[in-house]
């Protein structure tokens, strides 16, 4: 009924148990709301994985904090964020960022929040 990187939903859930190659999961709406966007989940089957960006976006606040990572950034993400680490340096479109650990952008983040009321924050896995 679940998988490894699996997102919740408000107002639905997942059905089934996670099936398949690679495995899936199906969600269905509770009565009364409709689903917006594809109803199958592929789950995550690797075992590892870095943060390396991590933005929200509230009216016109904003946080966008880039995560210097553990392991190597795919040629596969560098193609669709423009992200990647060149001799100890974190560079988006080539342009060098700062960036922190994956600890201190949490703790900024959370003091970030706070600023808002009941936030909702939802995520985008790219590999």
């Amino acid at each position: 009924m679940s998988c490894v990187g699996q997102p919740s939903i408000p107002d639905g859930y997942p059905t089934g148990a996670a099936s398949g190659t690679p495995p899936t999961v199906t969600f269905i709406c509770n009565p009364g709301y409709t689903l917006s966007g594809n109803p199958t989940y592929t789950c995550d089957t690797s075992t590892s994985c870095d943060i390396i960006q991590l933005a929200c976006v509230a009216g016109e606040e904003m946080f966008n904090k880039y995560v210097f990572p553990n392991l190597t950034i795919t040629p596969g993400a560098t193609a669709v964020t423009g992200i990647y680490v060149k001799n100890g340096e974190m560079f988006v479109h080539n342009t060098r960022v700062q960036s922190v650990s994956v600890e201190k952008c949490i703790e900024e983040l959370a003091e970030w929040l706070k600023q808002f009321h009941k936030p909702i924050l939802s995520k985008i896995d790219i590999e």
